[in-house]
């Protein structure tokens, strides 16, 4: 199931530079070793030396197709293959291939942070986060309370709506349950080498707009407050009152940044 980002990673080390080798990459794997001993769970006909490369030929014309539907590798006609941008970047971050193409197709020059947002939530890597039961209401209760409202549309049995919910959480700083909170460190952790992708593929297209909000986005989950939020916020034990002190704060200077804080 995992074979599309394990062949991209070679394909951009060049241990597999055409279709024999990504064969022969196979044959040295507990792969090779499985499909023989248990041939009715992975589908093959037969045990034979046939079956086996038969199988294992079309099991590696189908991971090459969708790397190259998905822009992350180019076939010659020789059956040569060779890595492209969109690829190079999922290998080195570590990226599922299917969520780097997601991340291509649905950037533009104008994608705002509440857009990269939407498309950070949608990554595949969330997409086996698990929704326990009782959860759905749990989170529909937490959506409510969110300053930006979710889509009508929007399903709670899904675990990319909860990623969503998740990370709007985290920036408000509300309070969860021990299963979501362990579940929003996942997501936090995941977020930042996404944000990451997401920033070398607006970079590969040049639009600047879109690069600043991902950045933006970045600040917002390593701070864990909204963009719009007072700066002060992100230092420690700081709270609203003492914010609100800060503002009124009838001194020489105002109080408006980290260092003013400093310098008191």
């Amino acid at each position: 199931h995992y074979l599309h980002d394990h062949f991209n990673s070679e394909i951009v080390t060049k241990t597999i530079s055409c279709m024999q080798d990504a064969v022969d990459y196979i044959t040295w794997t507990f792969l090779y070793r499985r499909l023989p001993k248990n041939p009715n769970y992975y589908n093959l006909q037969g045990t034979s030396n046939v079956h086996l490369s038969e199988h294992i030929s079309e099991m590696v014309e189908t991971v090459l197709g969708d790397l190259e539907a998905s822009k992350c590798c180019q076939l010659s006609d020789d059956g040569d293959v060779l890595p492209l941008n969109l690829g190079m970047i999922a290998a080195y971050y570590y990226v599922q291939y299917e969520t780097i193409e997601l991340i291509a197709a649905s950037l533009t020059a104008k994608t705002k942070v509440r857009g990269i947002l939407e498309i950070l939530s949608h990554a595949s890597e969330f997409g086996n986060l698990p929704i326990r039961q009782g959860e759905e209401k749990a989170l529909k209760i937490l959506a409510r309370k969110l300053p930006q409202k979710l889509p009508d549309s929007t399903q709670f049995h899904d675990p990319r709506t909860k990623a969503l919910v998740l990370l709007h959480c985290h920036f408000g700083r509300q309070s969860l349950s021990t299963d979501l909170r362990t579940d929003q460190k996942r997501v936090l952790g995941e977020s930042i080498d996404l944000i990451r992708a997401i920033v070398d593929v607006v970079s590969s297209n040049s639009w600047l707009k879109p690069a600043l909000a991902a950045m933006e986005l970045s600040q917002m989950i390593v701070q864990g407050l909204w963009n719009k939020d007072n700066v002060l916020l992100q230092i420690p034990h700081f709270t609203k009152e003492i914010v609100h002190r800060c503002e009124s704060y009838q001194g020489e200077e105002t109080i408006e940044s980290v260092f003013d804080i400093l310098s008191l």
